[in-house]
């Protein structure tokens, strides 16, 4: 999240907007978004009923606390903070661009807790996107 919030300016101009969606309850959410000092929405789903519309898996422990993990949660966790997981631990996270009329424009299906899609992956996809919708109305 924090390199999502570095480079959010960058979303924003590429005709984006950032949103985020956890597993914690709405107050958990909300502190989550002031300890990160987020500039874009956050939503509470405890449920987890979009990391299932989405088809976003379990993950086996290798996945979650794997080496793989290991580097990248040291540097994130020396970068801003720890803190106690919230909802399920073995939810594996995604990131994805909807385009305005409601498709899937970009879809990153996690292989471990660690893995993120690069920021210029995402606004790359979301400038495709809005090229695609101008030149559709035209």
């Amino acid at each position: 999240m924090v390199d999502v919030r570095r480079s959010y300016a960058k979303f924003s101009d590429a005709g984006g907007a950032v949103a985020v969606v956890t597993m914690g309850n709405p107050d958990q959410t909300s502190a989550f978004r002031r300890r990160l000092d987020l500039p874009f929405e956050c939503f509470s789903d405890p449920d987890r009923i979009a990391y299932q519309a989405f088809g976003l898996e379990k993950g086996s422990i290798r996945e979650i606390a794997g080496t793989s993990v290991w580097k990248q949660s040291f540097k994130a966790l020396l970068s801003h903070g720890g803190g106690i997981p919230v909802g399920d631990p073995m939810q594996m996270p995604g990131a994805f661009v909807i385009d305005s009329a409601g498709v899937v424009q970009f879809a990153h299906y996690a292989r471990n807790s660690a893995d993120h899609p690069s920021n210029e992956a995402m606004i790359k996809a979301i400038r495709h996107s809005v090229e695609s919708n101008a030149a559709d109305k035209n």
